[in-house]
C-alpha cells in the first residue's frame, strides 16, 4: 500500500493528565466510559551528606466519560503503587451493576476493583481488596483474566488471572477465593516477562494453553490440564522458542483457531500458528514492519468464517504512535496479508495503550479511538 494512502487523523479532543498514562480499558456494556491507569515515579532528592533514597511509585485510576466527542473526567482513585495494566473481568451474564476490574501494580500485588453504579453520582470506583502475589520489590507487568470455558466443557467461574512479572515468572491465581491461597507458577522467562495470553487452539475439546513473552525474546507455551482450589493449576510445559522474535516479546493476542498475532521490540507485527500439541513448534505465517516497538494489539471489526478471516488491528507502538492495520486470510488460513490503514502520530512519548470506543451499530463509516502516552501525559480522542 502506498504511503499516501495511509490516513493520518488529527485528534478531536486532547486531555493532559496529571500523571504518566500506562494503560486504559473501556467499561463493559458501556460505550461512554473508560478507565485510565497511571504510573508515577517519584524521585527522591539527594543531599550532600546522604545518598538518595530509592524512588517510589504511585498511580491513579481515572474514570472518563465521552460526550459529544469530548472526554470528561468524572472521578479518580489514588493507588499507593504505579499501575502497569488493568483489565475487566469477562462477564458471564449481563453484569451492568458491577464490573470487576483487576489492576497490576508496581508493588507486587493485584488490586481488585468494581466500577459500580451509584444512583446519585453515576459510575464510581469501589476498592474490593489487594492480593499480594510477589515481593513488594517486584512489578506485576501485565495480567489477563482466564476464559470461562476450560478443557472438556469444564466451567471456570471467571476468577482466575494469569500475570507476568519483572522476575520473569508467569503465575496464575484464583481471585474468587476469599483467602490468599497463593499463586501457581506456570512457566518462567530468563528476563522480565511482558505479556501473557490464554488461548483455545481450535475446538472446545482442545486444551487451554498459556502463551507468554518476555525480554529474553522467548515465546513460551504450556498446557493447563486441570485446576483445583487446593493445588491450583496442573501445567504441562510445551515448548520455548527464540527463533521467531529478534527482541523482547511484548504483545500476544489470539486471532482465529490456532493463530495469534504478536508484537515485539524488534518492531514487527507477526501472525503465528500455534501447534495443537506440545511436540511441534510454532510457525510464522506473516510479518509486517511497523517500527517503534509493537507494545499492544487489539483486534476489532472481526469477520471470521469458513471462507475467510478479516479483522482490523489497533496497534500501540511505543515510539511510533498508534496504527490501524487491516489483516486478511484465505479459507485455509495459509496465506495472510496486511496493510496499514491509519497512523495516528500526535503522541510525543511512549504510546502504551489504545482503546476502541464500542459501536452501537455494525460497520460504521468511522471508528472512534482513545490513546494515551507516558511522559507527555497525553490522552487523545480521534476517529478514522
Amino acid at each position: 500500500m502506498e504511503k499516501d494512502e495511509i490516513v493520518n487523523p488529527k485528534s478531536q479532543h486532547t486531555v493532559i493528565l496529571d500523571e504518566p498514562a500506562c494503560c486504559l480499558a473501556f467499561v463493559p456494556h458501556d460505550s461512554d466510559h473508560f478507565v485510565v491507569g497511571t504510573y508515577n515515579l517519584i524521585e527522591r532528592d539527594k543531599d550532600e551528606e546522604h545518598e538518595a533514597t530509592p524512588a517510589s511509585r504511585d498511580g491513579r485510576l481515572y474514570l472518563f466519560r465521552i460526550t459529544e466527542m469530548t472526554m470528561q473526567q468524572i472521578s479518580q482513585h489514588p493507588v499507593n503503587a504505579g499501575i502497569l495494566d488493568l483489565k475487566f473481568q469477562p462477564c458471564i451474564d449481563d453484569c451492568k451493576d458491577a464490573r470487576v476490574m483487576a489492576v497490576a501494580s508496581s508493588l507486587g500485588f493485584i488490586g481488585i476493583y468494581t466500577v459500580a453504579l451509584n444512583r446519585k453520582s453515576g459510575l464510581e470506583f469501589q476498592h474490593v481488596r489487594n492480593i499480594q502475589i510477589l515481593p513488594d520489590d517486584e512489578l506485576v507487568t501485565s495480567l489477563t483474566w482466564s476464559p470461562m470455558t476450560l478443557n472438556e466443557g469444564q466451567r471456570d467461574q471467571g476468577g482466575r488471572i494469569a500475570l507476568t512479572s519483572t522476575s520473569g515468572a508467569i503465575l496464575e491465581i484464583d481471585t474468587s477465593s476469599p483467602l490468599e491461597t497463593g499463586a501457581c507458577t506456570v512457566q518462567c522467562h530468563q528476563a522480565e516477562a511482558w505479556i501473557v495470553s490464554y488461548m483455545k487452539i481450535d475446538t472446545e475439546s482442545a486444551p487451554l494453553v498459556i502463551l507468554s513473552g518476555g525480554d529474553d525474546s522467548c515465546l513460551i507455551a504450556s498446557e493447563i490440564q486441570e485446576r483445583s482450589k487446593s493445588s491450583g493449576a496442573r501445567v504441562t510445559p510445551w515448548w520455548s522458542t527464540r527463533k521467531i522474535h529478534a527482541a523482547g516479546v511484548t504483545a500476544l493476542t489470539p486471532l482465529s483457531g490456532p493463530f495469534v498475532v504478536s508484537g515485539s521490540y524488534d518492531d514487527y507485527l507477526r501472525v503465528i500458528k500455534i501447534p495443537e500439541t506440545g511436540g511441534q513448534r510454532p510457525t510464522t505465517f506473516h510479518e509486517l514492519y511497523l517500527g517503534g516497538g509493537v507494545w499492544r494489539i487489539e483486534p476489532f471489526a472481526v469477520k471470521d468464517s469458513v471462507e475467510s478471516y478479516e479483522a482490523k488491528l489497533l496497534v500501540s507502538c511505543m515510539y511510533a504512535g498508534a496504527y490501524v492495520v487491516q489483516l486478511v486470510s484465505d479459507s485455509d488460513r495459509q496465506c495472510w496479508e496486511s496493510r496499514i490503514l491509519v497512523h495516528f502520530q500526535e503522541h510525543e512519548s511512549m504510546n502504551y495503550a489504545c482503546g476502541i470506543v464500542p459501536q452501537e451499530r455494525e460497520n460504521p463509516p468511522e471508528t472512534t479511538f482513545v490513546s494515551c502516552s507516558f511522559y507527555d501525559r497525553r490522552l487523545c480522542l480521534w476517529t478514522a
